[in-house]
């Protein structure tokens, strides 16, 4: 019965925490979500929630505490990688575009965070490049461009589904820089 009753406070809390993020100002609420999650010991996903909820609140105090939790998760990162990609997608500020364009762009700074995402993920995650790229002519000629250099495996799988997804001529001919025999996979 007790563990009922840990388990509806848990929610409880994960639901206070969702509101946090839309006190005024935002980075009071932001402040008390991390010291909640430095004290309380969450299992992987039950962040879920709150980091959607970070997403939505379009801060650049969230921007902060979505890289902490990216670059702090290792495996726990995994649990809610959906919900962070979506995230930093939903934030629709010039770093987090950034961070969603670092994952393909080497060139891009990197701030931290290294992730190996799941097909699913991946998918989403192109999905959100080729909103920037549709979005941004300078995002889409720089993708371009990409598919002539060397690239780690990750980035190169990364590009082809975003050129694939892009859908434009221009993107097709650039893509075909992307087939290697000697690269693994060809």
């Amino acid at each position: 019965l007790s563990h009922f009753y840990e388990q509806q406070a848990t929610y409880l809390l994960q639901r206070c925490l969702c509101f946090l993020p839309f006190v005024d100002p935002p980075s009071t609420g932001i402040a008390r979500i991390k010291e909640v999650i430095a004290e309380r010991r969450f299992l992987d996903y039950e962040l879920r929630e709150v980091v959607q909820a970070l997403g939505h609140s379009r801060s650049s105090d969230a921007f902060e505490l979505l890289i902490e939790l990216a670059r702090t998760g290792g495996n726990r990162f995994q649990a809610f990688a959906m919900e962070w990609i979506e995230a930093m997608a939903d934030l629709d500020i010039p770093e987090s575009k950034r961070v969603l364009m670092s994952f393909v762009d080497p060139d891009t700074q990197q701030l931290g965070v290294e992730q190996y995402f799941e097909h699913h993920n991946r998918e989403r995650l192109a999905s959100h490049v080729v909103g920037i790229a549709r979005a941004e002519s300078a995002v889409r000629e720089r993708l371009y461009v990409l598919c002539n250099r060397e690239l780690s495996q990750s980035k190169r799988m990364l590009l082809a589904q975003v050129i694939s997804e892009l859908g434009t001529p221009d993107g097709a001919l650039a893509g075909l820089n992307l087939i290697h025999d000697d690269a693994s996979p060809a």
